[in-house]
């Protein structure tokens, strides 16, 4: 079966020379000033986003802007690849018929390497933490990212082998660049579904009532431990270090009330079309199930380290002010690059809330590939 990939974003730039007499251009130095040519060379790009799927897809609520697209300039100096600037994309369109965007950037004739990306900020926010890049540092495995609040969607490079790219120096001549950026974090989302369990030991999911019963949700808290806070920029590689714990509440990014009467779909893909997970909708759950968008987090550096989830779900006020609160105590969670844990909770009686309620905790990655741990809890 013909197998398509919907995770990757292909930067392709094609360069369209300007004028240029000389065969190598040299810098020029005054004590340690370092003056650019005056040449410039004019970039033309296509940036082809078939993760971009729908055109500027949104998850949630969560819009994937043209501007969020980001592409870093190093320039050769003789020694060393320096950050220049960032290519200029101002002038960027999306293309939706053919899923790309196009636009033209201008940079002085050299030698370069380039780190696209798509969901960096452009400087630290109260979400990510940048190395530095005012001071035009080299390019080097130095470079991070870090996460401190909520992470975006970033895609960065998976190979740090990045190849240089001349720019410029020999009339009448071509150059294309080109690099693959897919997703540099993973995602953790929860599914709250009714189900009976099997003979075998299976659970089989049945269409019922509301699974919180009558009951409002205020919040869904997804308590992570041991999260890796960095990763570098040339390859979206994990920064090795100490793990720090995390706290996400998802209640804005929850799907109600499922319409689906055979089963939920969520990861399941149709014939050669892959399963879109960044838009999950009511008929994909089972009716009476939810679905929480969980939040990104940065992956673990081996596919074989888990950690713990701590899942928190707290009511709404009832009458008398009541509240109720359940808390499950999730192990051996996976969290690989450009994958989706999927933590399926089975409610097998009763509702959510209640003290007789069982579950079956199942992971399951699908963004690409999967694998389950299951495990039951009354």
């Amino acid at each position: 079966m013909k197998k398509t990939k919907f995770n990757l974003l292909l930067f392709t730039a094609a360069i369209a020379l300007s004028a240029c007499n000389k065969d190598d251009v040299a810098l020029t130095t005054d004590g340690d000033t370092t003056f650019l040519p005056k040449e410039m060379v004019t970039i033309n790009f296509s940036t082809k986003a078939p993760a971009f799927s729908n055109g500027l897809l949104t998850r949630a609520g969560e819009k994937f802007p043209t501007n969020l697209f980001r592409v870093l300039a190093f320039r050769h100096n003789g020694t060393d690849y320096m950050y220049l600037d960032d290519v200029n994309f101002q002038s960027i369109s999306y293309d939706e018929t053919n899923r790309q965007f196009n636009g033209t950037a201008q940079l002085p004739v050299g030698v370069y390497k380039f780190i696209p990306s798509y969901g960096l900020p452009k400087t630290s926010d109260a979400n990510v933490t940048l190395t530095d890049l005012s001071g035009k540092p080299a390019l080097s495995n130095s470079l991070t990212a870090t996460h401190i609040g909520t992470l975006p969607a970033i895609y960065l490079r998976e190979n740090a082998n990045i190849s240089s790219d001349t720019l410029g120096t020999h009339t009448g001549t071509q150059n294309v660049v080109t690099a693959t950026i897919k997703r540099a974090i993973s995602r953790v989302d929860v599914l709250f579904v009714r189900a009976t369990k099997e003979t075998d030991g299976t659970y089989k999911e049945i269409e019922g009532d509301d699974v919180f019963g009558k009951h409002s949700v205020a919040s869904i808290v997804l308590d992570l431990e041991g999260v890796t806070p960095s990763v570098r920029l040339m390859d979206g590689g994990v920064v090795a270090g100490p793990t720090m714990p995390t706290s996400f509440t998802v209640v804005n990014q929850v799907i109600s009330d499922g319409s689906n009467t055979t089963g939920s779909t969520i990861g399941e893909s149709t014939g050669e079309i892959p399963y879109d997970f960044d838009n999950v909708g009511v008929k994909d759950i089972m009716k009476g199930g939810h679905y929480a968008y969980g939040p990104y987090v940065f992956p673990f550096s081996s596919t074989t380290t888990t950690t713990n989830l701590t899942l928190t779900v707290t009511s709404g006020k009832e009458a008398g002010n009541h509240v109720y609160e359940r808390s499950i105590d999730i192990e051996n969670v996976p969290l690989s690059r450009n994958k989706v844990t999927m933590v399926k909770l089975y409610v097998l009686r009763g509702d959510f809330f209640n003290t007789e309620v069982a579950f079956e905790i199942g992971v399951k990655e699908a963004w690409e590939g999967s694998h389950i741990v299951d495990g039951e809890a009354s």
